[in-house]
């Protein structure tokens, strides 16, 4: 039987041979995640925590790639303590981080401050060179990216949850179930748990008292706050976390269609909206060829596809995918989804648009262009801000603002 430190060595050599083969899956346009998940489930020999392990640190040399890759071929050992050093405190970790040097893993806490965290990085490059801003926030993010906190943007993003209803109690309720639950001081509903906290197995979860949503998710939603007995279309529902959300806020006297392209994607929507009890979602891919389906509505939500840049601290391998031609694509087929979806809005009524990027293109750029060509519509200032303060009547959310993903959104009114 291996020693403890014959396995830390099998790990640390596995571990170099899983970043080399992740690599060539980051080509713009593949699907990391799933790619990655093939890549660990291939490996029979792999358990449960040993896939945990691989994956916290694989992500964890996405995050950091451009302080890593520098050392991978010239000095791997110090690229391995690197990763294990500022990796996440996880069980399958700990006796790595016990392996290496204390002093490294006390100059690399989080509880230092990013930029003595990146001089330590930098002083470890045998080169010496310092990593440029625009190798971690490109320029396609145009003004934005002055805006962008470096620091909160690398770190890995804690969990959150929405309750349903009774928020001091279901997080009472969880916290004697052994979850350590933070409640948010913007949102009451929203709860924020360690990321690698198994939420999904709490008693809580399964009888349909807590959703999974990200802070800044439910904060949009919040910020329209759609009126009772409404009736709504959210055309790029997804798995569905703000068709749920929507669906609260319309009572069971409103209704909320849903639909998505990805006909797979909407059963996962079926099982939440199930588990939560919801009887006022109707989910049909493609409902506008739908005998019954409403031709207008009292609000129409639409969730666009994007880059996704605002959620790099959960999908760090996403920030060496993303290119500019890709945000330019996203942009033409956002502004087509604006044109389309918008005849479905009643006079006097909201057409909501959101992105989960940072990228001005797809935001302020999408929404200028709208504007130009139907006259039928004007931006809305939000109900509520939360303390943010709108620019020409949107919002941008960034991951620092509620320690959460980054949003965009544009509340627009139909003229009567």
């Amino acid at each position: 039987m291996p020693s403890s430190s014959g396995i830390i060595q099998n790990q640390r050599r596995t571990l170099l041979r899983l970043i080399d083969e992740a690599e060539k899956n980051l080509s713009p346009g593949k699907d990391f995640a799933t790619l990655f998940r093939f890549q660990l489930r291939k490996n029979k020999q792999f358990g449960s925590r040993d896939r945990r392990f691989y994956q916290e640190l694989v992500y964890t040399w996405l995050r950091y790639r451009e302080y890593i890759d520098p050392l991978r071929v010239s000095s791997a050992e110090t690229a391995l303590d690197l990763l294990v050093a500022l990796a996440d405190e996880i069980p399958e970790i700990k006796k790595h981080k016990d392996s290496i040097d204390s002093e490294l893993l006390e100059f690399l806490s989080p509880e230092k401050s990013w930029e003595e965290r990146k001089q330590i990085l930098e002083d470890k490059i045998l080169t010496k060179y310092p990593i440029r801003r625009t190798q971690l926030i490109p320029e396609w993010f145009g003004r934005n990216r002055q805006k962008i906190d470096e620091a909160v943007l690398l770190q890995k993003a804690p969990l959150w949850i929405r309750a349903l209803k009774n928020a001091s109690v279901v997080f009472s309720d969880l916290q004697q179930e052994g979850f350590s639950i933070s409640q948010s001081t913007h949102l009451p509903t929203a709860g924020k748990v360690h990321p690698s906290a198994k939420i999904d197995q709490s008693l809580a979860y399964r009888e349909g008292k807590i959703e999974i949503q990200d802070i800044a998710s439910q904060v949009l939603l919040e910020m329209v706050a759609p009126a009772r007995d409404e009736i709504w279309f959210d055309a790029c529902a997804g798995a569905g976390g703000k068709t749920l959300q929507l669906a609260n806020f319309v009572g069971p006297s409103g209704i909320v269609w849903a639909s998505d392209i990805r006909k797979e994607i909407l059963s996962e929507l079926k099982m939440r909206s199930n588990r939560a009890g919801y009887s006022n979602i109707r989910i049909s891919h493609n409902p506008e060829t739908e005998k019954n389906f409403p031709k207008q509505f009292d609000g129409v939500l639409i969730d666009a596809p994007c880059s996704g840049s605002g959620t790099w601290r959960r999908r760090p391998y996403l920030r060496h995918q993303t290119t500019s031609e890709m945000i330019s694509g996203y942009s033409k087929t956002q502004q087509k989804l604006l044109l389309e979806k918008s005849s479905l809005v009643k006079p006097g009524g909201q057409l909501v648009y959101i992105t989960c990027s940072l990228a001005v293109k797809e935001n302020e750029e999408t929404v200028a262009t709208f504007l130009q060509q139907d006259s039928d519509f004007m931006l809305k200032r939000p109900l509520k801000s939360f303390g943010l303060i709108p620019s020409d009547n949107t919002l941008t959310i960034f991951p620092n603002d509620f320690d959460g993903d980054g949003f965009f959104m544009a509340c627009f009114h139909r003229k009567n």
